[in-house]
């Protein structure tokens, strides 16, 4: 079984769902979709689709949040799982870009290219920022 430990650490790869080991740090490679897919049905049970777009594909990413968009409700408060999603590209501000998921106590797991997956706080300055708001699956 997963805990939520298992999945911090996980090094970037665009593409990544966790089917890849990475050969230095023994963990398996995550994307954005990816690393939110898994931790969905490993830690809280919910099997979401998937969908194969690159996570540098930010005019696609938001075709699809904007295309799947029904399956998600739109919450004032995060709730444990729910969505966060972010705009944090420079190049395109006003876009979705970037998702997490919230889980609990005011933290988000994500993963990055740079540092691969972390658990931010939704109130760190740059985070609180770059979220446009958080999404309960209703499938």
């Amino acid at each position: 079984m997963y805990d939520l430990s298992y999945f911090v650490g996980c090094p970037f790869r665009d593409g990544g769902r966790g089917t890849e080991i990475d050969p230095v740090t023994k963990k398996p490679y995550f994307d954005c979709y990816g690393l939110f897919r898994a931790v969905f049905k490993h830690i809280y049970g919910i099997d979401l689709p998937d969908v194969i777009v690159s996570c540098f594909n930010i005019l696609e990413i938001n075709r699809l949040y904007h295309t799947k968009k029904s399956q998600w409700q739109k919450i004032d408060t995060p709730t444990e799982p729910c969505a966060v999603a972010m705009k944090s590209n420079p190049a395109h501000p006003r876009l979705i870009s970037h998702f997490g998921v919230y889980i609990g106590r005011g933290r988000f797991i994500h993963t990055l290219e740079k540092t691969g997956s972390i658990i931010s706080s939704v109130s760190d300055k740059y985070y609180s920022r770059c979220i446009e708001g958080f999404y309960k699956y209703e499938g």
